[in-house]
């Protein structure tokens, strides 16, 4: 008799329950399914993950699978030690990110998809003055930090422990690391037309809550996303111990090397960041320079005081900008 070998995301997870589940969510998966016309089938909770494999029989007893856990558990990382996303910010192109910057995003796979994507737009998103107004902006699309982050967990191999996705961003750069590399069937170069699913059981829940397409469209569309805002093709690269995929960023600066315990230093780099974007916000600047926040309100303080910042808004709003006749043209 012939043995068919389960994928990972179909195995029991040793100890959890059907407790453990959130079943509201499972409904909720099926109502979205519904709505987006990708008929789920089974309408009840436990027929529907019966039926696609968020659970199976241990015995007489039916138990969650890695993928109902990681869908539908109540506390995933408690049972499956790689779920969720890391996301580190870094101040420069160098690798060492700054204390208050690291992120570690947990729960539901949509939860965790969500809040990453919601992270990575806050990251992401740049401000200037269009006339009177203060304009917000993403300097990288919104599908495309949605799809490569939702690639990145859905392809990772789940056996790899002690491995996590993680999101690096960069000034320039943002680059998704997705453990265990791609499958041996697949290379970099049959990236686009081969078809494979490491965790098909997984990716058929994200199917039905329309966070993912069947036909694996996803890579497709950020390259289209990308050169549309002339950004270039994503880069790939696999070690086999991971993949990942770097894309540029719609902003660029040249990182100095000042020294930030005295104040001119401080100040040459905070004047630097203004020939990245116009509009800074007080968190947006202690986020890319790794200083207290008491200096760099000091510092501040002495920019504005010495006119080479002006300063717009109440305290909440508070938005610093150079003067007009100081304006500095943004780097390429």
């Amino acid at each position: 008799m012939t043995t068919i070998s389960l994928p990972y995301d179909r195995q029991l997870v040793p100890g959890a329950t059907i407790d453990d589940l959130d079943l509201d969510l499972v409904a909720r998966t099926i109502v979205a399914a519904i709505d987006l016309s990708r008929d789920p089938g089974p309408r009840d909770p436990m027929v529907y993950l019966n039926r696609y494999g968020g659970m199976a029989l241990d015995g007489d007893t039916r138990r969650p699978t890695v993928a109902g856990i990681l869908a539908y558990g109540r506390e995933p990382d408690r049972w499956v030690p790689g779920s969720g996303i890391d996301i580190a910010a870094f101040a420069t192109d160098q690798v060492i990110p700054t204390r208050s910057r690291v992120r570690q995003i947990r729960g539901p796979i949509f939860q965790v998809i969500d809040d990453a994507v919601a992270q990575l737009r806050e990251l992401c998103t740049i401000s200037r003055i269009e006339g009177a107004r203060l304009v917000n902006e993403l300097d990288t699309p919104s599908i495309v930090l949605r799809e490569l982050t939702t690639n990145a967990v859905v392809h990772r191999d789940l056996s790899e422990y002690g491995s996590q996705v993680r999101i690096l961003v960069y000034p320039t750069v943002i680059e998704w690391s997705s453990p265990g590399g791609l499958s041996s069937t697949i290379t970099i170069e049959t990236l686009l037309t081969a078809q494979f699913s490491r965790n098909p059981t997984l990716a058929q829940f994200l199917f039905h809550a329309g966070y993912i397409e069947r036909f694996g469209m996803g890579l497709d569309t950020v390259i289209d996303a990308l050169r549309l805002v002339h950004l270039g093709d994503p880069e790939f690269y696999d070690d086999r111990h991971s993949f990942r995929v770097r894309v540029r960023r719609a902003v660029s600066f040249q990182p100095t090397a000042p020294d930030l315990r005295a104040p001119e230093g401080r100040a040459a780099v905070i004047l630097d960041l203004f020939t990245r974007r116009q509009v800074w916000r007080q968190h947006e600047i202690l986020e890319s320079i790794n200083i207290p926040r008491s200096t760099l309100q000091r510092d501040l303080a002495s920019l504005v005081a010495g006119g080479q910042l002006v300063v717009q808004g109440a305290t909440k709003n508070r938005v610093y900008l150079l003067p007009p006749e100081k304006k500095r043209t943004p780097n390429p």
